[in-house]
């Protein structure tokens, strides 16, 4: 049967089927790069991995869905605004009770 469907792919469409072998084995391994390099929990990176690799297009295409998640313009904003903030009362506190140390 695949005989059948890699005679169809050369023939009709000039199509050399290795090469969807070779495109799958890519974006896979770009979307395994792209879980591990997220840094998520081990428990969910590694779900995350197995439905990618048990169910590639339909894994690939719930962690497009839902795996990532956004964070918006404003968020980022006070993100940053918070961390500054932080890092004075830290200091702050740092200082107040250094002498206690």
């Amino acid at each position: 049967m695949s005989d059948l469907f890699a005679f169809f792919l050369s023939t009709v469409l000039s199509f050399n089927p290795g090469w969807i072998l070779f495109v799958h084995f890519v974006i896979v391994a770009l979307f395994l790069y792209v879980i591990i390099s997220i840094r998520r929990p081990v428990g969910v990176a590694f779900a995350w991995i197995f439905i990618v690799m048990t169910i590639p297009v339909l894994g690939i295409g719930l962690y497009i869905l839902i795996g990532e998640r956004p964070v918006g313009r404003n968020l980022k904003l006070k993100i940053k605004q918070m961390s500054k903030n932080y890092v004075l009362i830290s200091d702050k506190v740092r200082q107040q009770f250094q002498d206690d140390a």
